[in-house]
């Protein structure tokens, strides 16, 4: 099935709940009163009642409550087939999660902004509110601890990172000022802070930080059995969890301030300018979607589970929470939100629009999984990655992330098309053997993909073969390949100058249908045959164009058939 017609049916079902189910439900049930003074208003502040745009308050809402969840947990859920996290996500979002974030925030807008925890005691009694309390006070102090744990392990793992996350918080600062200080509007500010985001991004790969360990910590018994013994390497693990303690200490700090200082100054426009490029993302992924068009290769309902699988009632319901309806969004409706409304008619676009938003998270996190993961691992990669519960668990983010990273790079332009090919190539400035034209170094996908990993490893076997054709090395022995799956080729590639263009179709059909190595994990099968077949066809163009051979008819039509398979 075409990845667009989920794109598509999603979409749409959302764009029909938000304009008919959820207006129904403002009109005849909530019965919204565009003169009712809400908290914003008849408490207003300047620190948590700050009575706020209605566009800046949906980045605020939006952001807050679509985070990891609803991309982690389609991105499992997708093992018992994309049909069932495809309806729950769909309808899940429409008649309940949306429902849900727009009634939240509704009643505790008609009560003054109360939390949901403290109206438990009017709605229900005095004990439901002191549990409900504590129920509420532990969940956020788990997800509190969780976070840490995860962004101080990103800022160690990705040390690029630091720059761009802190800075973003200079950023929302000065866009607060801007807005809610000079009324300078929100249009320049919102252009200028995303420009200054991406720009961040780019800026903090060349300077990147790493925390030194301020702490100090002495190797454990546990490392240095871990360790085998090795004192050096039990020395090493200390520090780590040394400047990962440090990392956790600077952002409780961090979240202490965020706490105290009023909202219009940083809480509130760091959701809406970081909000700007999940918006960008969002209508990446979707382009990417429309242009490419993969196919979901995920079966509709996964009838030959994996053996460590439980079944997907009701696992699919708690996998996919976020994403579909989550509890947690109450807290952050009834929490901030309501404090923050200027109007109540703008709950319907803030609660039941927010929460859409993160249904259309969760959509393109379904997409990027079973139809873009695909294109980077290939078909038996797949299959062989939703092999296992632990390993669909395990690898969600990293489908993800390789899914999404597809579908936006066929966004950019990285696939080509025969005619697209030769233009290419007399940009990129890469010489193939001498008198030659340029040799696209994006000429296929996978060729790239095992250039790149030519680059970071051992320059042996097939990977120092791709290093010697990209760099323009001599390309000799290649029969000889030290990889155990190297498929056979000619030993000179430069040989395929000397013949002539009604060969090509013979050597296509040689390295389709040749002998083929065993089943290897993960699509390298696919990737090594591809990336081969990539490299022989670059310098197969380039010499038949290099004017040994004058171009005729019939070796332009076997050049492009060559070209585009």
């Amino acid at each position: 099935m075409s990845a667009i017609v989920l794109l598509v049916v999603g979409l749409s079902a959302f764009l029909t709940g938000y304009h008919v189910y959820s207006r129904y439900i403002a009109r005849r049930i909530y019965q919204l009163d565009p003169d009712f003074v809400t908290p914003s208003r008849q408490f207003e502040d300047g620190v948590d009642f700050v009575p706020t745009n209605k566009h800046v308050l949906f980045g605020h809402h939006f952001t807050s409550v679509a985070g990891a969840a609803p991309i982690v947990g389609p991105a499992i859920a997708v093992i018992w087939g994309w049909l069932p996290a495809f309806l729950w996500v769909v309808l899940g979002t429409v008649f309940a999660g949306a429902v849900h974030d727009f009634g939240t925030l509704w009643i505790s807008t008609r009560h003054k902004g109360n939390s949901i925890g403290t109206l438990t005691q009017s709605i229900i009694g005095d004990r439901a509110r002191v549990l409900f309390l504590l129920l509420i006070f532990f969940l956020l102090l788990m997800v509190n601890a969780v976070f840490a744990v995860i962004i101080a392990n990103l800022f160690m793992s990705n040390p690029g990172a630091v720059l761009p996350v802190w800075g973003s918080l200079v950023v929302a600062l000065v866009v607060g000022l801007l807005i809610y200080r000079t009324g300078a509007g929100i249009l320049l500010p919102s252009i200028a802070a995303l420009l200054i985001l991406y720009t961040l991004i780019w800026f903090g790969q060349y300077v990147p930080f790493e925390l030194p360990d301020l702490i100090d910590l002495q190797p454990t018994a546990g490392q240095l059995t871990a360790a085998g013994g090795d004192s050096a390497a039990a020395a090493e693990a200390a520090a780590a969890d040394g400047r990962r303690v440090g990392w956790i200490v600077i952002l409780f700090v961090y979240t202490f301030f965020a706490s105290v200082l009023p909202v219009w100054l940083l809480l509130q426009p760091r959701d809406y300018v970081n909000g700007h490029q999940l918006f960008v993302a969002l209508g990446i992924i979707g382009a990417g979607v429309l242009i490419t068009n993969p196919q979901v290769v995920a079966p509709a309902v996964n009838t030959n589970l994996p053996a460590d699988a439980p079944n997907w009632f009701p696992l699919l319901f708690i996998t996919i929470a976020c994403g579909a309806i989550s509890g947690f969004h109450g807290l952050v409706g009834s929490g901030t939100s309501s404090k923050q409304l200027s109007k109540e008619t703008d709950a319907r676009y803030i609660g039941y629009g927010g929460a859409l938003g993160e249904g259309t998270l969760a959509l393109t996190s379904i997409l990027a999984t079973t139809a873009g993961f695909a294109l980077f691992v290939g078909i038996d990669g797949w299959h062989a990655h939703y092999g296992t519960w632990a390993s669909a668990s395990a690898g969600a983010t990293t489908a993800f992330v390789n899914g999404r990273d597809q579908l936006c790079r066929h966004h950019a332009g990285h696939e080509h098309t025969a005619p697209a090919l030769h233009h290419r190539r007399a940009r990129s400035g890469v010489r193939g053997p001498a008198g030659s034209e340029p040799v696209d170094r994006h000429d296929d996908r996978r060729g790239e993909l095992l250039d790149s990993r030519a680059r970071s490893g051992p320059r042996s076997g097939w990977h120092a073969s791709v290093a010697a054709v990209r760099n323009d090395e001599p390309a000799t022995g290649r029969s000889q390949l030290a990889h155990p799956h190297a498929l056979p080729v000619p030993t000179q590639a430069h040989d395929l100058g000397d013949r002539g263009a009604d060969e090509l179709p013979a050597l296509h059909d040689h390295l389709r249908d040749g002998p083929q190595p065993a089943a290897l994990p993960h699509g390298e099968r696919d990737a090594i045959a591809r990336g081969r077949r990539g490299d022989l066809r670059a310098r197969a163009v380039a010499h038949l164009r290099s004017g040994r051979r004058r171009a005729t008819g019939a070796r332009d039509a076997s050049r492009g058939h060559a070209c585009q398979t």
